[in-house]
């Protein structure tokens, strides 16, 4: 199964298959709450952080700064309504461009969160017939061509739509592909954690098993991190023991998180191993 690249030569998406080719362009008919609340809203509180991203080969080694990724979070409300939102964002250096490897992109989730009501009750806004309770978008641009894809999540099953208008619907509860990126981010976790995520990519159903190894020190500061090791399964396609084939074998693609000290709840380091050629490496430079 052929991979493509959704954001700037990075992370989680490498393991996907490609998208069909779209219009330049990220997508502009996205699936909504069933309101527009994008408009006229105010940050409540927003963290960005960023990293570098250099390319290693077998022999060779490090071959140097390859581009730039973002992961940001924020907290948005317009009147009743408030949306978490979780991004990752990047793209290659421009000397890349000159050789004709100009990429870029850009994934987003967006998901109500509960607002206290009177007396202290937790109400939703979603959560009403027909309403989807979180949609996600993205796209990625290369050389100027653009593939893009917006989905939106139901309790029971999901809708995906390519920019062209072609919608694919998934049966089940799902959610997006970086849900597992901020699920790490928002909950505490501890050494043997096996956490398996569902989502929907290109109109086909994913899993992701996630599974927390042993807390080390890493160089960043002396800080702690976890390496979360992802296997990436097919939600259709069987292997000859009936099993979910892996597209993705365990360790292809890790990520050290720390959950202490100034670094809480912060990626410091990402690996994906893109070919068994190539691996791309994602260091911190700063959060803000």
């Amino acid at each position: 199964m052929t991979a493509r690249l959704l954001l700037a030569s990075v992370l989680i998406v490498l393991s996907m298959p490609p998208l069909s080719a779209m219009q330049e362009g990220p997508p502009s008919n996205q699936p909504s709450f069933g309101n527009d609340r994008t408009r006229g809203s105010e940050r409540v509180w927003r963290r960005l952080t960023e990293y570098s991203i250099k390319a290693r080969v077998p022999i060779l080694g490090d071959i140097g700064h390859v581009g730039t990724f973002a992961i940001e979070a924020e907290v948005r409300r317009t009147g009743d309504f408030q949306d978490r939102v979780f991004r990752i964002f990047g793209r290659s250096k421009p000397e890349l461009a000159k050789k004709g490897k100009d990429y870029s992109g850009e994934l987003e989730m967006v998901r109500a969160l509960p607002i206290e009501g009177e007396g202290g009750r937790d109400e939703m806004e979603v959560g009403i017939a027909g309403t989807a309770i979180s949609l996600s978008s993205g796209y990625f641009k290369k050389n100027g061509v653009s593939e893009a894809e917006s989905i939106a999540f139901y309790p029971d099953h999901a809708v995906s739509r390519r920019e062209n208008g072609s919608e694919k619907r998934v049966e089940g509860s799902c959610g997006c592909l970086i849900s597992a990126m901020e699920h790490f981010l928002e909950h505490e976790i501890r050494e043997g954690d096996v956490y398996e995520s569902r989502f929907v990519f290109g109109g086909r159903p994913f899993l992701f098993k996630c599974e927390v190894g042993r807390a080390t020190s890493i160089q960043t500061g002396g800080a702690r991190v976890f390496p979360i090791d992802f296997t990436t399964y097919d939600g259709v396609e069987k292997d000859e023991k009936g099993m979910p084939k892996i597209v993705k074998k365990k360790g292809g693609i890790r990520l050290w998180l720390s959950k202490e000290g100034p670094y809480k709840d912060t990626y410091l380091r990402l690996k994906i191993q893109y070919k068994w050629y190539l691996t791309l490496h994602l260091e911190m430079v700063k959060s803000t």
